[in-house]
């Protein structure tokens, strides 16, 4: 017996994310069913009262509105809720390291067709899909920014602001636009936890913004010089990132 289509709903005013979704999800046929698209986050929410979709792709901000806001109002059968984020929203750090998934516009192809695989897949195979509330795994970016623990209090630091960071056996330096701060966190955190698109990881020893990255030079094993003048070198596997990230 074909296992009845998921239903879905999409939550989101953007109209191109609208349209790669409805696009990833027509190449699986049957196994998905539209309740839906909605660009105003209050009726979406009534219908969600109405209709309980299995699915609902939700955009996590819209004007004077939270995504997160839905969750506790919906009684009866709980959604699983796809959000739909920003890249500069760091709010998607914490859905990202809960249950529920998390897309980032403007939408990867390849994300949105892993997802989607995913979910058809679990459906098939008779599992439960992500159903429940939402509950922030961590606030680690309150006031979109990273906090951490000091002697005084707590410090903030912009991910913007950071140029690069490097390894210090268990701890991290942090070097930023107005210095530098040694963390005890290590390189790997780092990297877990800021924005894969902007930081990339160069050395063993080095996450670097690509944004601050002033020059890219093939001498010496291939290097890279940063804002401040730092030379950071590139491991040599690392080198097929640049070359392409570049296009050189």
């Amino acid at each position: 017996m074909k296992p009845t289509p998921i239903t879905y709903y999409i939550v989101e005013s953007d109209d191109n994310t609208i349209r790669l979704i409805q696009r990833g999800i027509k190449d699986y046929g049957d196994d998905f069913k539209s309740l839906g698209v909605y660009r105003c986050h209050k009726e979406a929410h009534k219908r969600v009262l109405r209709d309980e979709p299995d699915m609902v792709f939700l955009n996590i901000e819209f004007p004077f509105f939270t995504g997160g806001e839905i969750f506790g109002k919906t009684p009866g059968k709980k959604a699983d809720y796809i959000f739909l984020a920003n890249v500069d929203n760091f709010i998607y750090q914490n859905i990202k390291a809960s249950k529920y998934d998390c897309l980032l516009k403007p939408l990867a192809e390849i994300e949105l067709k892993r997802l989607l695989k995913r979910k058809v897949e679990a459906k098939k195979l008779g599992r439960q899909l992500s159903y429940g509330h939402y509950s922030p795994a961590s606030t680690e970016y309150k006031f979109k920014k990273l906090h951490f623990p000091t002697s005084n209090g707590y410090m903030f630091i912009s991910p913007d602001e950071i140029m690069y960071c490097k390894a210090d056996v268990e701890y991290t330096l942090i070097v930023t636009l107005k210095g530098s701060h040694l963390i005890s966190k290590n390189l790997k955190y780092f990297e877990s936890i800021l924005n894969s698109r902007r930081f990339v990881r160069a050395h063993k020893s080095y996450l670097v913004n690509i944004d601050y990255i002033a020059l890219y030079a093939k001498s010496e094993g291939g290097h890279l010089i940063m804002s401040d003048e730092k030379m950071v070198p590139i491991g040599r596997s690392k080198k097929p990132v640049f070359t392409q990230l570049f296009g050189v």
